[in-house]
């Protein structure tokens, strides 16, 4: 089935489940050493309130698809996002308290923000979410030493709802992305 299509110049997840990836194939992250910036703007249909915290969107960078790879090695990358509930997270969804600030201008979207730099320790990421009239950063979080080899590989937009109620909701479009830019001296052709 068809789960993600175009519409009103944005890409939007026509399902509600776990895990659902929209691939770009035209760049990754290469094996150089250098710096990331990357940015969409998001927003959710499917604002349904995951007391779990387990319902989000955001990226995925430095996984592996590519299948014809011999080792088989299958790197499954990092997970970057925004939960329902406000809540942001690097890795996955951790049950931090909910941010009403976040859900109120969820409603209208909001900027998702990725700075990668390089030091001796390795990679720094930084993560934001933006008021998109503003600017205003509603929201930030850190990692620090993040290892070289996870910062290389693919880019990927997801869409991630875990659903107890799952038969009635699965139908459900989830969430919309828009303007997706990426730029930097770490992107490279596949």
């Amino acid at each position: 089935t068809q789960e993600w299509q175009i519409a009103k110049n944005r890409i939007e997840c026509l399902v509600s489940k776990e895990n659902r990836k929209t691939l770009l194939l035209t760049r990754q992250l290469g094996n150089q050493q250098g710096n990331l910036e990357m940015k969409v703007r998001l927003g959710f249909f499917n604002n349904k309130i995951s007391s779990l915290n387990k319902n989000w969107a955001g990226f995925q960078i430095g996984s592996n698809s590519n299948l014809i790879d011999d080792s088989n090695n299958f790197k499954k990358g990092i997970n970057i996002g925004i939960c329902t509930n406000g809540a942001l997270f690097i890795g996955s969804p951790s049950p931090n308290h909910k941010n009403n600030t976040i859900i109120n201008a969820l409603q209208n979207g909001v900027d998702l923000k990725i700075l990668i730099g390089y030091n001796d320790n390795g990679y720094t990421l930084d993560f934001s979410v933006l008021e998109i009239k503003s600017g205003k950063v509603l929201g930030r979080i850190s990692k620090k030493e993040i290892a070289p080899e996870q910062i290389t590989g693919d880019f990927a937009l997801v869409s991630n709802f875990e659903n107890s109620e799952i038969n009635k909701i699965t139908s459900t479009k989830s969430v919309w992305f828009q303007d997706w830019e990426i730029k930097g001296s770490k992107v490279a052709l596949p």
